[in-house]
């Protein structure tokens, strides 16, 4: 514990390449280890990841895109939890996936997040409940209603975000009940239409 409370406190101040190592030695820490995951989420661990992403402002160098995949990698295999069957057993990590599409600084972290959960929601359906119970979907489409258009007449969401989070929900709708939930799916591709209208 004394090892992941320091790699807890101390990432935010490592060089990038360190971070990187930090990040990955976290994630063998928490490993199918609930009392481990229990305090990372305790001390913040997966604000700070966040702020972490949030503090490269620039992705279109090519080294900053490559530390962003390695960092998703990292969170993809946080949430998978050593679960052999491929269900997410850390939600903690899920939701921090949906956090990072909200609120994250670059609208390609945002992009990249959803794309993420997407392959969570590939590897097994089961995690569509997952990303569920996590309110992801409740979360995504109070995005989409809210972000559609701001005082001034322009988009708070970009057309790349709002396509990833349309084709998200409608692959959880599918996975979920696609009989019950159909109303839900013809609702969202409005909701896209609507998007598509608006934009110059």
């Amino acid at each position: 514990q004394g090892v992941l409370s320091t790699l807890t406190m101390s990432i935010s101040e490592a060089a990038r390449t360190v971070q990187l190592d930090m990040m990955e030695t976290i994630s063998r820490l928490l490993l199918n280890n609930p009392r481990n995951q229990h305090e990372f989420r305790t001390a913040d661990g997966y604000t700070r990841f966040l702020q972490l992403i949030d503090r490269v402002t620039d992705y279109s160098a090519k080294e900053n895109r490559v530390f962003l995949q390695d960092v998703f990698d990292t969170v993809f295999t946080i949430a998978m939890d050593g679960n052999p069957e491929r269900v997410v057993g850390n939600p903690d990590a899920m939701r921090l996936l949906v956090d990072l599409a909200c609120t994250a600084a670059s609208s390609e972290v945002r992009v990249h997040a959803v794309r993420t959960l997407h392959d969570l929601l590939t590897v097994n359906y089961t995690n569509a409940a997952v990303l569920q119970s996590v309110s992801g979907d409740t979360v995504f489409i109070e995005l989409l209603l809210d972000g559609r258009e701001s005082a001034d007449g322009s988009q708070h969401i970009g057309a790349e975000l709002v396509e990833a989070l349309v084709k998200l929900l409608e692959y959880m709708i599918f996975l979920l009940s696609p009989h019950n939930l159909r109303p839900l799916g013809h609702a969202l591709r409005s909701l896209a239409a609507s998007y598509a209208a608006a934009a110059p």
